[in-house]
């Protein structure tokens, strides 16, 4: 009788046999680091995947990895499966491919309990895969953009996963970072109404500002963090942090601002109710947040005095201050 394989167990049999050649893997799911899993990259022409990479939980980027390593990739609308196969004995899980070899991308999956078994390689396995091999699809260029697309929907929409112990700050879709303080711009109504009718007041609540060319781009479509800034430009005690989810909905010369002479574009907020990565009703969370944001590193987030565009010039230290803020986080829950 097999034995049911949990945590570190399961990880270890996943990546034994994912370091054989040849291998094949029928697994539905792949995500951030899962390439890594391979390692080393050799003989990757003796290396057979199938995997769904349509249905939105598969990261494109790590497949167009694969392709360019020579790994022989194809695609199946309907598989949920996860089958690893090596030489002598296939796991048989629940587990997608990631970084560890388990759950959803990267630190993520520790969130996650997952089992598997190992059963010794027959002809039901070898004939099941070949079967689905032959019925399955090639991944072309056409089907990496519907990907990505259905991709960054999925990380839009993803589940919460309670402590931010478990996100993951090495994710390719990192949340925006942004602070908000209160003015009252100058509305242009005849603008606005053209564009979203005479019910604008509701939908223009929330709206986020487009500060130079460059950030409409990031901020459509996007998750961000946010918090009322304070005097010395840390979150201010007196208010949440919030998610804010945007939409892709631009309206063009909305409003100005009192200190400017330009009018402003806008992105509408997404009104549908969602959840954010990690829950925010945590008060070791925010002083973390205060704490690392009043490091020089991080002097950028907290000034109100600059030009241009916002978002774009802070991508870099924005993935930084994750990082800083979950190394800190962790050393103290």
């Amino acid at each position: 009788m097999a034995d049911i394989l949990t945590g570190e167990a399961l990880s270890k049999a996943i990546s034994g046999i994912m370091e054989e050649r040849p291998v094949r893997c029928a697994v539905a799911f792949w995500g951030q680091g899962a390439d890594k899993l391979f390692a080393p990259m050799q003989l990757c022409n003796q290396i057979k995947i199938v995997c769904n990479l349509l249905a939105g939980g598969t990261n494109p980027n790590v497949i167009e990895k694969l392709q360019r390593a020579g790994v022989r990739i194809r695609q199946a609308d309907r598989l949920h499966a996860k089958v690893y196969i090596g030489n002598k004995q296939a796991i048989i899980t629940s587990a997608n491919a990631s970084a560890n070899g388990l759950g959803l991308e990267g630190a993520e999956q520790s969130y996650w309990t997952e089992a598997g078994v190992a059963v010794d390689v027959d002809r039901s396995i070898d004939t099941w895969f070949e079967i689905l091999w032959n019925e399955s699809r090639e991944i072309g260029e056409d089907d990496i953009k519907k990907a990505k697309s259905k991709w960054n929907d999925r990380q839009r929409t993803k589940p919460t996963i309670g402590s931010f112990r478990f996100f993951d700050p090495e994710n390719d879709s990192l949340p925006l970072l942004n602070w908000w303080s209160d003015y009252n711009p100058e509305l242009q109504e005849n603008n606005i109404i053209k564009q979203v009718g005479p019910d604008y007041l509701s939908i223009m609540d929330g709206a986020i500002d487009i500060e130079g060319k460059e950030d409409e781009s990031i901020i459509v479509n996007s998750c961000m963090l946010a918090w009322r800034r304070n005097r010395n430009g840390l979150p201010s005690r007196n208010h949440p942090l919030e998610w804010w989810f945007l939409s892709n909905r631009v309206v063009r010369n909305a409003h100005r601002a009192p200190w400017e002479s330009h009018l402003r574009d806008v992105v509408i907020r997404d009104t549908t109710e969602r959840s954010g990565p990690f829950d925010l009703n945590d008060g070791i969370f925010k002083e973390v947040l205060r704490d690392v944001l009043k490091r020089d590193d991080f002097k950028t987030f907290r000034t109100d005095k600059y030009e241009g565009s916002w978002f774009h010039p802070r991508i870099t230290e924005m993935k930084n201050l994750w990082r800083a803020l979950h190394k800190e986080y962790c050393k103290r829950v």
